[in-house]
């Protein structure tokens, strides 16, 4: 059977119709699936002894920022260099909900990894703090939306699977500040941004990047998806049910490719040392 992985998500609420839900990004999902694993979402908080029996592996993935006093510290109420609002959007449930996991699958000795957020949770968790914002409390314009080079750590797992240097996209506006209890910092930026965290001794890591989207195409998908085109016809009734029932069961109509068709990108080295935790056990 293949490693069940055990993914965190945002909590949203729609304001039309007044119902809160639960949101992931797809190429969380391709990743774990591409790597050998296959994923569940954790949805329920009061659930969390069961994920943590069931699953084999917990995924922290991106989101909201992580409540600052998580972390012992406040808000910064305004930007000191404007006089602004900093920007900030959190949530208090989705930080419980993150926090516990995080605590009971390393109560249960199981490996867990953080992706953006997620490798601040872990920071948090074992007693590390963050900077709030990097613009504003470190005067440094980190790329966001760009790539960027990071230096890792030598004999560190991060050197390991990437080497010496390497490119990673960036889309955070916090960063690690202390680290935390048993962790150790195994990659940089040219700034000094912490890029990667890595335990001394559990199977345990994150990155700020997004290794996810690693020779994806979810954006082509995207764009494919929204601008296709159907030849002008007479449509017949019968056709229009039954290519609505199609769809509805993820059923490939005639001429149109559904995701079900799409190859999942290989090789994503990030994600293989994380199911390799699992199937062999943490090395």
């Amino acid at each position: 059977m293949k490693p069940l992985i055990l993914l965190t998500g945002e909590d949203e609420f729609d304001p039309k119709s007044h119902n809160p839900f639960h949101l992931i990004k797809r190429s969380y999902g391709n990743a774990v699936a591409a790597a050998g694993g296959v994923v569940i979402m954790a949805l329920d908080p009061r659930l969390v002894q069961e994920y943590t029996e069931m699953a084999d592996a917990l995924l922290l993935t991106g989101g909201v920022d992580v409540h600052p006093g998580r972390y012992n510290d406040i808000f910064m109420d305004f930007d000191p260099n404007s006089g602004l609002p900093t920007p900030y959007v959190n949530s208090v449930t989705r930080d419980s909900m993150d926090i516990l996991l995080c605590q009971a699958f390393l109560k249960a000795g199981k490996p867990i990894m953080g992706i953006g957020r997620g490798v601040q949770v872990i920071n948090v968790v074992f007693g590390g703090t963050l900077h709030q914002d990097i613009p504003i409390v470190l005067q440094v314009e980190h790329p966001k939306g760009v790539s960027h080079p990071i230096t890792t750590t030598e004999g560190s797992l991060m050197q390991r699977l990437l080497g010496a240097t390497s490119t990673v996209n960036s889309y955070h506006h916090q960063a690690i500040r202390t680290v935390g209890k048993g962790l150790v910092a195994t990659a940089t930026a040219p700034d000094g941004i912490i890029e990667a965290l890595e335990h001394e001794t559990l199977p345990v890591f994150g990155v700020q990047w997004h290794p996810e989207t690693f020779g994806t195409d979810d954006e082509a998908l995207r764009e494919r998806n929204l601008t296709v085109v159907e030849p002008v016809v007479i449509p017949d009734p019968a056709e229009v049910e039954r290519q609505a029932l199609a769809t509805m069961v993820k059923k490939a109509i005639p001429g149109c490719e559904t995701d079900a068709n799409v190859v999942l990108p290989v090789g994503n080295p990030i994600f293989e040392h994380f199911l390799n935790l699992v199937t062999k056990g943490a090395q």
